[in-house]
């Protein structure tokens, strides 16, 4: 069950075997260690800090030395007492010593820009640690808070690698003419423009982050004439869960069941409203009594406004890890890209701080979905259709790869759905349910509960149920609801043939034939000129 609006690629799908389908963009795996956070976001001021004190200790000493020479009877302790920037604080010293005067000040600048940009990264990421913890209260908050600190992240990064290039600049300005008496314009102006360039870099992906919410499927819409039994379903499920039905469905062969109210992109074209979609090879291992569990699950949605939540917030959500895996791609392309290693480092933890409330809030809404699905045809029922999903979906990426090697080979198969459920019987054992209660249905978007955490939910146990999450092959499918499915079937397997070629460098002449499941035949192909 796959929650609400499910984002795909457009045709990159192909490119991992349609793994981006069923694959997690959680930011809570993998988070970047906090001593190597706090290094990002410290090291340049405190590089900075480090040669403004070096240098202004400099200054002092030679200042120290000089009073010794000209006021020999002063004592030590009133010599020392009387610093340099003490004495560049009054006007008629000042004049006397201009230019150890002028050096003082910017160094003094320097060490008080170091310490400002320090604090400021740190309080910085104390405050979102802040915004993530009250984000948990409710979905509201969730998006209000999330929304507006990521834009003032985004404005927040930019003033800060604008100060931290800065900083680097001046630095290694005020070094080289201390150490070398000499500058090196051409360096120093290189790393200027990769500054510049890594801003700018950062201020695009800031734009783009916020997109309209759109999903992508290889599906086709079927409407109430087409297919008369399933619409009927589906509304009898509606009135009976006391929720709208969809205005479109979308039938297609990725494993998952979604409802959006974003628009949809369909291989007939873009949809609008309250759209579903329905897996067909999950359809054949189903019962119809499954299905409806699974779509009441997901009517239970509409039901709870999660998708229209879902189009305002999982978009931006979505935007802010694209952006940070595109900054992220970026980094090592050139030296002046690793001036974007701070921001890399700032956007991962300002997913990282509110990545438990949007899992929270998920989970919450994920369960009280499941108790939707179960209220139309029993908890053991519901159980069941849950098991099999989580329990079968990874069959789909093994007929995936067999599509790339077949194709490889200039072949093709005539039905990937009856493929897939041929293998589901094949693997309809007591294995396939191992280890099962911690797996979770993966989600580019949403976070989902473990399976346990769901069976516990609807208060049936997995050995309840292991019976009936193994029988795959029901005596009457719910794929039959859809008319003539198995005729989409196989356009659908030529669509997704098509893609993958294209990916390949291939294009098929002619599509796949028709048949059951049958093994990969010969299929000519021609260059791709386009």
């Amino acid at each position: 069950m796959g929650g609400t609006s499910r984002w795909v690629p457009p045709l990159r799908w192909a490119e991992k075997g349609n793994q981006s389908l069923v694959a997690s963009t959680s930011v809570g795996e993998g988070a970047m260690p906090r001593p190597t956070l706090l290094l990002f976001v410290l090291a340049v001021p405190a590089l900075a800090l480090a040669v403004a004190w070096g240098l202004l200790r400099s200054e002092e000493r030679a200042w120290q030395a000089m009073l010794a020479t000209t006021n020999p009877s002063v004592s030590l302790e009133r010599r020392q007492a009387f610093t340099l920037e003490a004495a560049c604080a009054r006007p008629e010293v000042r004049q006397q010593v201009a230019a150890a005067c002028a050096r003082v000040g910017r160094l003094g600048l320097m060490r008080g820009a170091s310490i400002a940009t320090g604090v400021a990264g740190l309080a910085w990421l104390a405050l979102l640690a802040c915004a993530g913890r009250w984000a948990r209260r409710s979905r509201a908050l969730l998006l209000r808070i999330f929304k507006s600190g990521l834009h003032l992240t985004n404005a927040f990064l930019i003033l800060l690698l604008t100060a931290q290039a800065a900083l680097a600049v001046t630095a290694l300005y005020a070094l080289e003419a201390a150490l070398l008496g000499r500058v090196h314009v051409g360096i120093l102006a290189g790393i200027g423009l990769a500054a510049l360039a890594g801003v700018v870099t950062l201020a695009r992906a800031s734009l783009s982050i916020v997109q309209t919410a759109t999903t992508t499927v290889i599906g086709r819409k079927v409407t109430d004439e087409q297919s008369p039994a399933l619409w009927r379903f589906v509304r009898e499920t509606a009135r009976r869960a006391s929720a709208v039905p969809p205005h479109h469905i979308v039938v297609g062969l990725a494993p998952s069941f979604f409802v959006t109210e974003a628009r949809v992109g369909t291989v007939d074209g873009q949809l609008k409203g309250r759209t579903m979609f329905l897996s067909l090879p999950f359809s054949r291992i189903l019962t119809l009594d499954e299905l409806r569990a699974i779509v009441g699950h997901e009517l239970g949605h509409y039901k709870g406004r999660d998708t229209l939540w879902s189009q305002r917030f999982y978009p931006i959500y979505r935007g802010t890890v694209d952006g940070l895996q595109g900054l992220h791609a970026s980094i090592g392309q050139s030296l002046g890209s690793l001036i974007l290693l701070p921001a890399v480092a700032l956007l991962g933890y300002f997913l990282e701080c509110f990545a438990v409330a949007e899992s929270t809030i998920s989970r919450e809404r994920e369960l009280a979905a499941d108790r939707i699905g179960a209220g139309l045809v029993g908890a053991p029922v519901a159980a069941a259709a849950l098991v099999k999903v989580h329990a079968f979906a990874g069959c789909w990426p093994t007929v995936q790869s067999g599509m790339s090697e077949a194709l490889g080979q200039g072949k093709a198969f005539a039905n990937t759905s009856a493929l897939f459920s041929d293998l589901a019987r094949r693997q309809a054992t007591p294995a396939a349910l191992e280890g099962l209660g911690e797996r979770r249905l993966q989600h580019p978007t949403d976070s989902h509960p473990p399976l346990a955490l769901r069976l516990e939910g609807l208060g049936v146990p997995l050995a309840g149920v292991r019976e009936a999450a193994l029988q795959v092959t029901p005596a009457e499918p719910a794929a039959t609801l859809v008319a003539d499915y198995e005729r989409l079937e196989r356009e659908l397997t030529e669509v997704e043939h098509y893609l993958l070629a294209r990916q390949l460098g291939l294009v098929p002449a002619v599509g796949a034939g028709a048949g059951e499941a049958t093994p990969a035949r010969p299929l000519p192909f021609a260059n791709d000129a386009g």
